[in-house]
């Protein structure tokens, strides 16, 4: 009986690892062209639909102005300061605050990493996060910076939004950057996660009943 416990035991909780693992839907923006020239469009990918919105903005990231998103072999930028890339500031413009950025929101899922195309060395990227309310007043919480290392590679950023819709991706204010977003991954719950935890959960929960002292009959 303790061997079979401890089986049990062991096949429980496997499944109930496998449960916490999550696939990945990545949205490669280097190889469909439909976005361009809109302001907003929803790509589809594995059931999941990712909203993208172009802006820019003249005061950090507290007022923002609808752009056109600018889509090519390189990824996704936005048609604002007069560069097809997602820059700041363009040339011409004063070292004022002004920047572009794309705006990214998901069905389902979470947004967990970013690719990012033509950041060159010395240029940056800017993450930010915010639920639905504060999107609309322009209030974002800062979640990192990507250092560029070269403009001919994609480079990779972590993002952890947590309970928040919203990802923003900007071009860093005020040092002189362009680049495009590349791809985007989103997180899912494997489609048998659940039944994994149910089948672990009941594992507990038998474990539990057939471990309970029983009592002793008299005669």
């Amino acid at each position: 009986m303790r061997a079979f416990k401890a089986t049990f035991t062991g096949v429980a909780i496997f499944f109930m690892a496998l449960s916490a693992h999550a696939a990945i839907v990545t949205f490669n923006f280097t190889i469909n062209k439909d976005a361009n020239n809109n302001p907003s469009y929803v790509f589809s990918n594995g059931g999941v639909d990712l909203s993208v919105s172009a802006w820019s903005t003249a005061n950090g990231l507290a007022t923002r102005d609808s752009q056109d998103i600018r889509q090519n072999g390189a990824g996704l930028g936005v048609d604002g300061n007069g560069s097809a890339q997602v820059n700041t500031p363009a040339p011409g413009f004063p070292d004022t605050g002004i920047a572009e950025w794309l705006s990214f929101s998901t069905n389902v899922g979470d947004i967990v990493g970013v690719g990012v195309n033509k950041l060159g060395p010395g240029e940056e990227v800017d993450f930010w996060g915010s639920d639905a309310a504060d999107f609309n007043l322009g209030n974002f919480d800062f979640l990192g910076t990507l250092n560029g290392v070269g403009a001919i590679s994609i480079q990779d950023m972590a993002v952890n939004l947590g309970s928040q819709p919203f990802l923003m991706v900007a071009s860093s204010v005020p040092v002189r950057s362009g680049f495009r977003v590349a791809t985007i991954d989103v997180a899912l719950p494997e489609p048998g996660t659940l039944g994994f935890l149910f089948m672990g959960l009941l594992g507990m929960g038998f474990l539990t009943t057939i471990a309970r002292p029983r009592r002793r009959e008299t005669v």
